[in-house]
């Protein structure tokens, strides 16, 4: 067994690869500093950003942008028109999920990230559900009583 085939990687890769260990290190340890809740998404957005073949950060981040614009916006006319109705909110939603997602799967550019952020992104667990996991979102939503309207 050769030992030297093991280590096959250029000097500029390994360069590259110790300066993005050492910068996730400094982010960890920044957001660990700042009391972050969840600091490792400092370490994992690192490696995201320093990914050199995800495209450029402008685009994606102006993707990212519309994206959620787009979903949000999709929230924000679908919530309250069917919150009284949650098997019709949820159809809906599903819909809107498919149609993204058929979308993003027929546009093989970078572009698609608007559409998978439109159709899943942070939007949906935020504004389009209105029993999430905290009161504080669109509405407190809870079914009470015999017509199971939501009320809050």
């Amino acid at each position: 067994m050769n030992l030297l085939g093991l280590f096959r990687f250029n000097r500029a890769e390994l360069i590259f690869s110790v300066t993005c260990f050492a910068a996730a290190m400094l982010a960890m340890y920044v957001a660990s500093r700042m009391g972050q809740p969840r600091p490792f998404w400092a370490l994992m957005t690192t490696y995201v950003v320093a990914n050199p073949l995800a495209g450029a950060v402008r685009s994606k981040g102006l993707f990212r942008m519309l994206g959620t614009l787009l979903g949000s916006t999709a929230a924000l006319l679908l919530v309250p028109a069917l919150s009284n109705t949650p098997e019709l909110l949820t159809l809906a939603l599903a819909l809107w999920l498919g149609v993204c997602l058929y979308f993003s799967l027929q546009d093989r550019t970078p572009r698609s990230y608007v559409f998978m952020l439109a159709a899943g992104g942070r939007w949906r667990r935020t504004a389009a559900s209105p029993a999430g996991h905290s009161p504080g979102g669109t509405r407190a939503c809870g079914c009470h009583g015999p017509d199971r309207r939501c009320r809050g």
